[in-house]
């Protein structure tokens, strides 16, 4: 008998203290949906940039911060240039409803002209960004983002 409750109560505490993988974001994402009020720019996302989001979750629980990168190719002038961000960082808010995130590393141009890339909200400025989080899985993170009088709806899917 003391077995049994010895055995249940461990499962207990593992159960509790574990950190559910289900529960989080992890591995490469894409814009699939992208919605500024109620007009559809993900033909503009797509003929701008081909970005993927690499999301690195921590699971060590002492840590609420995460990481993760940007990847992709950047078209313009009938060309395309390759983008890699450095590391970034993302944290969810009250109990994840919010997500704060935003990632920097913008294009030098030959003659030393900077220039952020992507399309606003979701695009490479020195500003980290509150969204709303109106989807939340291991396979999909739905986001919005309000500014003023514009909404923002912007859904990434795992690959």
């Amino acid at each position: 008998m003391k077995k049994n409750i010895l055995t249940i109560a461990i499962i207990t505490v593992f159960s509790l203290c574990s950190c559910n993988k289900e529960d989080q974001i992890d591995g490469q994402f894409k814009v699939v949906y992208f919605m500024k009020n109620e007009i559809d720019l993900l033909q503009r996302w797509e003929d701008s940039c081909d970005f993927i989001f690499t999301f690195q979750f921590d699971e060590d629980d002492s840590h609420e911060i995460h990481h993760f990168k940007v990847e992709g190719n950047v078209y313009f002038q009938n060309s395309f240039v390759e983008f890699i961000s450095n590391s970034s960082e993302y944290y969810f808010l009250e109990n994840n409803s919010y997500i704060q995130m935003g990632f920097s590393s913008p294009l030098i141009s030959v003659d030393s002209t900077t220039f952020d890339v992507g399309i606003f909200p979701l695009k490479s400025d020195a500003q980290s960004k509150k969204y709303n989080v109106l989807k939340f899985t291991s396979k999909k993170l739905w986001l919005e983002y309000q500014n003023n009088d514009t909404t923002y709806e912007i859904h990434l899917e795992k690959i």
